[in-house]
């Protein structure tokens, strides 16, 4: 006899922990509690330091700071955040990928984190794969092509203004 397969079913979940480096939580579609399909990572970072400089900000301080967090633990700083697709717990699929400055070096004028630099394009098995739009705060959008998470080529100086245009017409 041959046996069904069954197919199992799709949950979302809210805040669920995640095992990797810092503290990592995801809310999404899970299978097995584990992330697969669409979703959202925040992986954030914390210590002796960070909790006395929270202190030193105060809870409205604080409160601003982390007004957008999925996580509104004191003393936690977000250090990335990625929104998109997800299979077997790995980023896979079109994503966003998004790195923030530390509190106490920038923040935004309303208090919130500054993005460092973020990617937008494709992921395999949690790894950039092909053409990404990528930001960096030091020297704003340009076009970076991956394989296995490695960039193999970064754009030329057309390709960085083609971005701009698409991106300040939609």
């Amino acid at each position: 006899k041959k046996k069904k397969k069954t197919k199992k079913k799709k949950k979302f979940k809210k805040n669920l922990r995640l095992k990797g480096f810092g503290i990592k939580y995801y809310t999404g579609e899970t299978i097995d509690n584990i992330p697969f399909g669409k979703g959202v990572s925040e992986t954030y970072q914390t210590n002796k330091e960070i909790r006395k400089m929270h202190k030193i900000a105060g809870i409205m301080g604080y409160m601003q700071y982390s007004k957008n967090f999925m996580i509104k633990k004191f003393g936690y700083n977000l250090l990335e955040k990625y929104i998109g697709e997800w299979k077997n717990g790995l980023w896979d699929g079109k994503g966003h990928e998004i790195e923030y400055h530390l509190p106490e070096f920038y923040l935004n004028k309303n208090n919130t984190p500054k993005i460092f630099e973020q990617h937008i394009g494709n992921f395999k098995k949690g790894k950039k794969s092909g053409k990404f739009k990528s930001f960096y705060d030091y020297s704003g959008w340009s076009i970076v092509y991956y394989r296995s998470g490695k960039i193999i080529k970064k754009s030329k100086k057309n390709d960085k203004i083609i971005w701009r245009k698409q991106r300040t017409t939609q």
